[in-house]
């Protein structure tokens, strides 16, 4: 399988040319899959906008593990989850191992 993670929460404010708008990014994704034969893909990112637009596109096409999401904050902007001190450390690095071993056994990635 593809492995595709997009990271557009408070990346966007670090590096403003890693966003591409949801839509955009789709055709991209879909042109590589039909290129390369993917049926499906395995979906890492802690945006659930992302991760609710995709899904919705792909349906059952789209997998992912669930681990914790960002929140948006009161500016609008999204808050980091490993900047959240209320979400147990044990938690964010369960979610870290577990999105990059299942990342890591796909046969490819692309990413944000």
């Amino acid at each position: 399988p593809l492995a595709v993670h997009i990271r557009q929460t408070d990346k966007i404010s670090q590096a403003k040319s890693n966003f591409e708008p949801k839509v955009e990014f789709r055709r991209k994704l879909e042109a590589i899959m039909k290129e390369r034969g993917y049926d499906g893909f395995f979906l890492a990112s802690d945006s659930p906008e992302i991760k609710r637009y995709l899904k919705s596109m792909f349906g059952d096409r789209c997998v992912e593990y669930h681990s914790t999401l960002s929140h948006l904050n009161e500016d609008g902007n999204y808050g980091a989850v490993h900047k959240d001190h209320s979400i147990r450390g044990f938690k964010k690095a369960k979610d870290v191992i577990m999105e990059v071993l299942l990342m890591g056994s796909c046969d490819a990635m692309i990413s944000t």
